[in-house]
């Protein structure tokens, strides 16, 4: 069975079901890979996906495949073979045909130079919607003492795929790289915009491509990543000479201190994913810089920040035992971007 079959005809929310778990009226429940007091775990019945807006949550995004996955800890191979199970026998798979919901036809994958093309011309689409000095964008940034002049961001107004010059073909590659999402309530040839009303940071690869995206909405407490995970850097991978690094627990903080010349000047800069967004792709940078002698953690002044302080100091000493690690005591209820 194809995976494509999989998706189309297995209900995000039969999964949850068979976990024993059921969302609220607003399709949202308590997040099940990380210890989550208020719901963060947001399902989308329509398309089948899943998103944790928690930043102490490295879950991400989803399909059906995936949460199986996580919830499982098991491959992909696995997760799809479990997925079978729980669609029942081959007999079961055609649509009823009461179904009214139109199906958007799968379609291959992106290849990495097509998914770092695309996303590459998405981000300057939204650098132009933010250079336009839209209302909500630039009252959210002055807000967060972010100067957009100093910095390489964008603003996803909704309107990507709404140009004059966007193509058919453009769209389709738009859906498969995540930026756009099929319509809410199933109507053919209506989207709507993955990153919509949030600033857009670029997250870049070692050879500076942007590889995925992260978004922090204007004005709503969420933050969106492209679905999968968690890919490159932000704000790109440190100097291969540098010989101090600071990380940040968020996006925006380590934004807050890279348009700082007298920060810049003397140390690196890299972003967590959260709390718990320490990525292979951090592990692999900080590795590689030979020269590094320092490294400051700079997070939230709270009981979250304190224990990501410890797991992410013992990390980075398997990385490597000589390094100096220094912390930052940030005041209770601060973070870096409140302090600016």
């Amino acid at each position: 069975m194809e995976i494509s079959d999989i998706k189309h005809r297995l209900s995000i929310l039969k999964v949850l079901s068979h976990y024993h778990l059921k969302p609220d009226k607003n399709q949202r429940l308590c997040c099940p890979f990380h210890p989550d007091k208020t719901p963060s775990f947001q399902v989308y019945p329509e398309t089948g996906t899943w998103t944790c807006f928690s930043s102490n949550c490295t879950a991400g995004s989803g399909d059906q495949v995936d949460f199986i996955m996580r919830k499982e800890e098991i491959t992909k191979h696995q997760a799809i073979l479990k997925a079978q199970e729980l669609i029942g026998k081959p007999e079961d798979l055609e649509p009823r045909k009461s179904e009214s919901v139109p199906v958007l036809k799968p379609k291959p994958e992106l290849t990495t130079d097509q998914r770092k093309e695309i996303l590459t011309e998405a981000f300057t689409h939204f650098v132009r919607s933010l250079n336009a000095k839209p209302e909500k964008a630039i009252s959210y940034l002055v807000t967060r003492k972010l100067d957009y002049k100093k910095l390489s961001i964008g603003y996803d107004a909704g309107t990507l795929h709404k140009t004059k010059e966007t193509t058919p073909e453009q769209k389709q590659l738009y859906l498969q790289a995540g930026l756009l999402k099929p319509d809410k309530f199933g109507r053919e040839n209506r989207y709507y915009t993955r990153f919509n009303g949030c600033i857009v940071f670029p997250l870049l690869d070692v050879s500076k491509n942007i590889v995925s995206m992260y978004g922090r909405h204007t004005e709503k407490q969420e933050h969106h990543y492209l679905e999968g995970d968690h890919r490159g850097l932000y704000p790109g991978y440190p100097d291969p000479e540098a010989t101090r690094l600071i990380l940040t627990e968020a996006v925006i903080d380590a934004a807050t201190l890279q348009q700082l010349p007298e920060i810049t000047k003397d140390f690196s800069i890299l972003a967590l994913y959260g709390t718990n967004g320490f990525t292979e792709d951090h592990r692999k940078a900080i590795a590689e810089l030979k020269d590094l002698k320092e490294v400051i953690l700079f997070f939230d002044g709270d009981e979250a920040g304190e224990e990501a302080v410890k797991n992410i100091a013992a990390e980075l000493k398997q990385i490597s035992n000589k390094l100096l690690i220094s912390v930052v005591n940030t005041p209770e209820g601060e973070d870096i971007n409140s302090l600016a």
